[in-house]
């Protein structure tokens, strides 16, 4: 009588293959997982670094430069950006330690009460490297100079921001570095 089925020898290469073969699909799955998490992170990240920006870039827009709180003369780079709104409200813009989101020890604060209250614009998980205002005109140009009557500028005021930032975590894709600038004019023209 014969009997069919398979032998240790087959099971043996069936098994084989079939453990190649797993072990292809889960590593092909773990570096596809890996990818998507780092795109995230670095989204994140960018979108955060965006906002932050954005967020800049529309009070610069709206607000008028206040060059009283440099003294008159702004030096570039400054890591201030110091704004008056219609209200003739202070508004300011700087890197900070304090009122951070926890984890973070770096971070972009605003203040829109001259300074009394500080409120972070980065979120949890990002560090603030490096932010950099570059003011220009460096001299108010809407403040008239009463010995020869004229302005000390013609310039309208503009405000470039650049701002560096990068993830907080323990694994590399999640130390990811975003730079971004943008440079606005003020839409205020006093004169």
């Amino acid at each position: 009588m014969s009997k069919k089925g398979f032998t240790l020898i087959e099971m043996l290469v069936v098994l084989a293959i079939f453990s190649v073969a797993t072990v292809v699909i889960v590593d092909i799955f773990m570096m596809a997982s890996r990818a998507q998490k780092r795109t995230l992170v670095i989204q994140k990240i960018q979108s955060d670094a965006r906002y932050s920006v954005e967020a800049i870039a529309r009070e610069a827009r709206m607000d008028m430069i206040d060059y009283n709180y440099y003294g008159g003369t702004v030096v570039s780079p400054t890591e201030v950006l110091a704004l008056r709104d219609q209200d003739d409200n202070q508004i300011i813009f700087k890197k900070s330690s304090e009122n951070c989101p926890s984890g973070t020890d770096q971070c972009l604060v605003v203040s829109i009460d001259g300074g009394a209250s500080w409120a972070s614009i980065t979120s949890k998980g990002v560090r603030v490297i490096s932010l950099d205002f570059y003011i220009a005109p460096a001299v108010d140009p809407f403040k008239l100079n009463l010995e020869n009557g004229t302005y000390d500028s013609d310039d309208q005021p503009r405000v470039t921001a650049i701002l560096s930032t990068e993830g907080v975590g323990v694994r590399p894709e999640e130390q990811t570095t975003v730079n971004l600038q943008t440079t606005v004019s003020s839409r205020v023209y006093r004169r």
